[in-house]
């Protein structure tokens, strides 16, 4: 792979070597001009295409820059990758089963990034029952967004633990763990196809009478491949994605015994993970599309990074994204609707709202309106610790911190 950070010339020195040949053509234009050697229509036509001939090496650079992000990107997704492949084969001697009481339970979490640092979390301990919305509330850099990278399985837990409705999250392979949660992040990738596959992500579309004749089949197929595999030494998956489920269950790993032992189980979360990552029904689709509003964009590529659509519509992309998932057991919800106007704002909220009955998760946003419809409880971070938990009438009949932020945002968002 090409290593774009050792490359040579920099920005820096192409914009000086840019400015001294510009400097220098000027200098030598003008003094030809005042000998009567050239006239003052040539000298500004020579100064204006010096720029030009940077040009293939701006162009190079770019593509350098581009290089640069795809080796980042890469990396990334292999590290997130060989840690998964890491958790698989250590993981051997038992089937992951989700418990149903505490959804998320964080003990003694601290962190920072790397030991010369100070923490960015402290000794943080809190649990989220099932069935309950948090609120985490805070300023800027109280450590809301590291403790959301513990979560997502971006950074690596040294210090404390945290369990995923009873499993630690360093025992999920990534894939799998991803399967139980529904993420609506700050941002995410707009591609430049129509509206149905940015929302679907290129799952296949199904009318909602089908579905039941679908799932049938495939626990069909995976009854038997459950049985093959049990039955044969090394046995080959004939169907790339298939074997892919299997992995994101972690059970190529798992000895057998325990397979044969939890087999009802498996073949029912195999069926699940394998049909909720193909298919999408028509209808729920089509209905997702019309409450947020986005009919308009059938058919039309949204450009690459949404470069045709505007911010707001970009939120509602990813709204509905969020909205088609059905089977999730865990929501995070970072910093929604940072783009959309009043009225939509409300809108969305709405529907997020609705959507969010009798699910449990975390919601993050500076917006208090967005905060209050969202959640039925608050945490709140002060200097990387949770310095307070309650309702909003709990917190607010207290001299707390929470009052104190909830009676700025009402002063700043006040029109006289």
């Amino acid at each position: 792979m090409l290593h774009a950070y050792y490359l040579p010339l920099p920005n820096a020195l192409i914009s000086i070597l840019k400015m001294v040949t510009l400097i220098a053509t000027i200098i030598y234009t003008v003094s030809l001009v005042i000998n009567n050697q050239l006239s003052y229509g040539t000298m500004i036509a020579i100064i204006a295409y010096v720029p030009l001939i940077f040009s293939p090496l701006d162009n190079f650079m770019a593509f350098i820059l581009n290089i640069r992000g795809a080796e980042i990107g890469i990396s990334r997704v292999l590290n997130i990758y060989d840690k998964g492949e890491k958790v698989l084969q250590q993981r051997n001697d038992n089937i992951i089963k989700l418990s149903n009481n505490i959804a998320l339970l964080v003990k003694d979490l601290s962190f920072r990034y790397d030991e010369k640092s100070d923490s960015i979390l402290k000794n943080l301990s809190f649990n989220i029952k099932s069935g309950k919305k948090v609120g985490f509330v805070g300023l800027s850099g109280e450590g809301k967004s590291s403790l959301l990278k513990l979560l997502y399985k971006e950074n690596e837990i040294k210090e404390g633990h945290i369990e995923f409705y009873g499993t630690d999250i360093n025992d999920f392979a990534y894939s799998n763990y991803f399967h139980y949660i529904n993420v609506f992040p700050q941002e995410s990738e707009i591609f430049n196809q129509d509206v149905v596959f940015n929302i679907a992500l290129g799952k296949k579309s199904i009318l909602a009478c089908k579905k039941d004749k679908i799932i049938f089949e495939i626990r069909n197929m995976f009854d038997k491949q459950l049985n093959n595999f049990l039955k044969y030494q090394n046995y080959h998956f004939q169907l790339d994605e298939i074997r892919e489920t299997f992995e994101m269950m972690g059970i190529l790993h798992l000895e057998k015994e325990i397979i044969r032992r939890d087999y009802e189980y498996i073949l029912n979360e195999l069926t699940s993970i394998h049909f909720h990552k193909t298919y999408v029904t028509k209808e729920k689709l089509d209905n997702v599309i019309k409450k947020t509003k986005l009919e308009k964009f059938y058919g039309r590529p949204l450009g690459e990074g949404g470069a045709f659509i505007s911010g707001g519509e970009k939120q509602r992309v990813i709204l509905a994204r969020f909205l088609l998932n059905e089977h999730y057991r865990f929501f995070i919800i970072d910093e929604p609707f940072t783009s959309l106007d009043i009225i939509s704002e409300k809108e969305m909220i709405n529907l997020l709202k609705e959507d969010l009955k009798d699910k449990t998760g975390i919601v993050i946003s500076h917006k208090f309106n967005v905060l209050h419809a969202l959640s039925d409880e608050y945490f709140v971070l002060k200097d990387g610790m949770l310095i307070e938990t309650g309702t909003h009438k709990e917190l607010y009949k207290k001299d707390s911190f929470y009052r104190e932020l909830l009676k700025t945002y009402i002063e700043e968002n006040r029109i006289d």
